[in-house]
């Protein structure tokens, strides 16, 4: 931007010049700078490199896809080009995970040909948490209508609070029925008495 606006000063300048109108102080003190350089001065070189910087960076963008920030969808004729916001693509991924029971904190990272979802544990197992997870980020993705299908990277931790599962017994194994204990007998001086009517 500043490198056209001193290109179009310049030009102006030139131009009035060949009108007939003298020309401006700025030039002249700019061109007698200019002369009075050498190649091994500090000033052309950082001078080059912000150029060579410049073009850099200018190749980039030309070889870099365009809509950096937008999806792909599949359009609805060839005449017709569909495209979501990245930013849409989190809420909608982000809002799915928060639905799955025992899910916490979701953190949600969508990229050109891929997405991350972290998640926090609140309670559950962490590999079946994750399982449900991946399905139902899976499922919702499916239904967006993109243009390419997204890569699902899906990782789960648990919070500072969680605590495992109680291990369930394992199927199969039949459990052994409490027995039912007796009464105490009470003791007397020549030995054990006899409960009475009541007491049975």
């Amino acid at each position: 931007m500043l490198g056209a606006l001193g290109c179009a000063a310049v030009l102006y300048d030139v131009a009035a010049v060949r009108l007939g109108a003298r020309p401006a102080p700025w030039r002249h003190a700019l061109l007698d700078r200019v002369y009075g350089l050498s190649l091994t001065a500090v000033m052309v070189a950082v001078a080059a490199l912000v150029l060579v910087l410049l073009g850099l960076w200018l190749v980039w963008l030309a070889v870099m896809p365009g809509a950096r920030r937008l999806t792909p969808m599949k359009p609805p004729s060839a005449e017709v080009r569909a495209y979501m916001d990245r930013s849409a693509v989190v809420l909608l991924l982000r809002d799915t995970a928060l639905e799955v029971p025992g899910v916490g904190a979701v953190r949600v990272k969508v990229r050109r040909r891929k997405v991350f979802i972290g998640a926090t544990v609140r309670f559950g197992d962490p590999d079946e948490l994750r399982d449900a997870l991946s399905s139902a980020v899976t499922a919702k993705r499916d239904r967006l209508g993109l243009a390419k299908p997204l890569r699902l990277t899906v990782r789960v931790r648990p919070e500072e609070e969680w605590a495992p599962p109680p291990a369930a017994a394992p199927s199969g194994v039949p459990r052994t029925p409490r027995q039912k204990q007796s009464p105490p007998q009470k003791q007397g001086v020549d030995g054990p008495v006899a409960p009475t009517a009541g007491e049975k």
